[in-house]
């Protein structure tokens, strides 16, 4: 019997050594939040192991969480971009942004009463982008990027973006069983872009015009999860979250 154990305890083991790196993203839109949730690969839709995790993944999980608690967690983000511009028959070449390395905030807190009720908050930076490719030369060796060429040329020129969400959700969860709670969440979205230059405008004979004043839109949305715990170490979650409306950028022309 003994022995039939320790084998079980083996697969884990097995499958771990056996797991190939995956390099790949959600779009604009981070697959984790916060420091212990991302360890975790975003992974937190049955699970109760932090404060910011479970209330952006799973908002019923939260009264599985043990006591009151607060958390604040920053990641830093610097991701490598180039950019490649090629003419057939023509110059290729390849421009890299300059480094621009973000912080991602996260905050969290759950307040747990002496009823079956837990109430949490979360405001997190859930999604973002950016770049700073500068202009680019013309080369006689037709080594440069022909989209980086200034605008006078027929390139864009230097072109910079950021854009960056962040979403903030009071939520509250019942525990109809020990075993058994059901959530709801309100989302409370804010968006800003700012991009340079401004492509979704008609050029003029100097080319695109600027967008570099921010523009934001506010946005909301929600969560509504249960959480079903089977025993110690295995639970079930459900969730669904809605499309989040948000309203339009506006800029002047």
């Amino acid at each position: 019997m003994q022995k039939q154990r320790s084998g079980w305890k083996l697969i884990p083991a097995v499958i771990a050594l056996h797991a190939m790196p995956v390099l790949a993203t959600n779009g604009h839109v981070l697959h984790g939040v916060g420091a212990i949730n991302q360890s975790m690969g975003g992974a937190g839709i049955a699970t109760s192991i932090d404060v910011i995790g479970a209330n952006y993944n799973n908002v019923s999980s939260i009264s599985f969480l043990t006591g009151n608690a607060l958390e604040l967690s920053v990641e830093l983000f610097a991701p490598d971009r180039s950019h490649t511009g090629v003419i057939s028959g023509g110059p290729a070449g390849t421009v890299d942004s300059e480094i621009r390395a973000a912080l991602l905030p996260a905050f969290g807190v759950v307040y747990r009463t002496q009823s079956p009720w837990t109430f949490g908050f979360s405001a997190l930076g859930i999604a973002g982008f950016g770049v700073d490719y500068p202009a680019n030369n013309p080369d006689p060796g037709g080594n440069f990027n022909p989209l980086a060429l200034p605008q006078s040329l027929g390139g864009f020129g230097a072109v910079y973006s950021d854009y960056r969400v962040l979403q903030m959700t009071p939520s509250a969860a019942y525990q109809v069983t020990p075993d058994l709670s059901l959530g709801v969440g309100v989302n409370i979205d804010w968006a800003s872009l700012v991009t340079d230059p401004w492509p979704a405008a008609v050029p003029n004979a100097s080319g695109f015009p600027t967008g570099t004043r921010d523009a934001s839109a506010w946005g909301w949305g929600f969560t509504l999860g249960a959480t079903y715990k089977l025993f110690d170490h295995l639970m079930l979650g459900l969730v669904f979250k809605s499309p989040q409306w948000f309203g339009n950028f506006s800029w002047n022309s």
